[in-house]
């Protein structure tokens, strides 16, 4: 099995003073809408289903599957005739409700990758969120989900492109989880509380294509640290070119000794230490 590592943030949308965010409960209601109630939805036509199968500690373990049809012949009695059956081949999905990251693997979203199944699973996540949004309004929350990348991604693609970009943005999450200290965060918590963003978004740009993009520099540093562990994403625009790159497209992937939990895994205590372990993702 492979899996691809997401991070979702659980957002306050009317900062400290909104009236549902300060119940108790608020927060739980949120994670209960969003991981352990059954959806089904419809994305560039196609039909998708996103199912709770239990809840272990603090992790969640969810399957993912779309709809199709698989053609087949009937037996030698029938003729061989052709037949179209219904077809719901589906992915796992393991999320982990951890509150923080120090020591663990905080607030994760571990989703097996298999492109037969879904192409696609940043999309599908995020069409996915849009949805889940229109209920958690009611508790005062926003979802917002973004892939972990490779570590250093940002970089060696500044280095592979140096003295060609023209163009840099980074998307920021509000945070809700990391707790590193740095300036960044506290100047986005800051932007969360006083001014109900959920998102951030800083470009820096020289059409020139001669952007100086420096590791020594202490924003950029923080921000593409913040995009590797999940916080946001970034693009990078190349002098002369349309398309961006974009880190969505370099997500954090590992492969497990594993094929299928149902077959090789036979009490809950063995799955807990497989889910954790992938969960871990070092």
């Amino acid at each position: 099995m492979k899996f691809q590592y997401f991070r979702f943030f659980l957002s306050p949308i009317n900062g400290t003073g909104n009236l549902f965010t300060q119940l108790e409960d608020s927060k739980i209601n949120s994670i209960n809408e969003v991981f352990k109630k059954d959806f089904d939805g419809t994305y560039r036509g196609m039909s998708y289903s996103i199912r709770y199968i239990e809840q272990y500690e603090d992790i969640v373990y969810l399957k993912v599957a779309k709809h199709t049809s698989v053609r087949r012949n009937k037996s030698p009695e029938e003729n061989f005739e052709l037949e179209s059956i219904e077809h719901w081949p589906f992915i796992n999905m393991i999320v982990s409700l951890a509150k923080d990251i120090d020591g663990s693997y905080g607030q994760l979203i571990a989703i097996e990758h298999k492109s037969s199944v879904i192409d696609n699973p940043t999309n599908l996540l995020r069409d996915w969120a849009d949805s889940k949004n229109t209920e958690l309004s009611n508790y005062g929350y926003v979802l917002s989900i973004n892939p972990i990348t490779n570590k250093e991604s940002f970089w060696n693609v500044v280095k592979q492109y140096k003295n060609q970009i023209e163009e840099v943005t980074f998307e920021y999450s509000m945070p809700n989880l990391f707790n590193t200290g740095d300036k960044l965060e506290e100047e986005l918590k800051a932007a969360n509380s006083n001014l109900n963003a959920a998102k951030a978004t800083v470009s820096f740009s020289n059409k020139a294509g001669v952007l100086i993009l420096s590791e020594d520099n202490t924003l950029l540093k923080q921000s593409a640290d913040y995009v590797d562990n999940g916080g946001g994403e970034f693009k990078i625009k190349k002098k002369g070119e349309k398309s961006c790159i974009v880190s969505a497209k370099k997500i954090k992937t590992k492969k497990f000794e594993i094929e299928d939990f149902n077959l090789e895994i036979k009490n809950s205590d063995d799955l807990i230490k497989v889910f954790k372990t992938i969960l871990e993702q070092k």
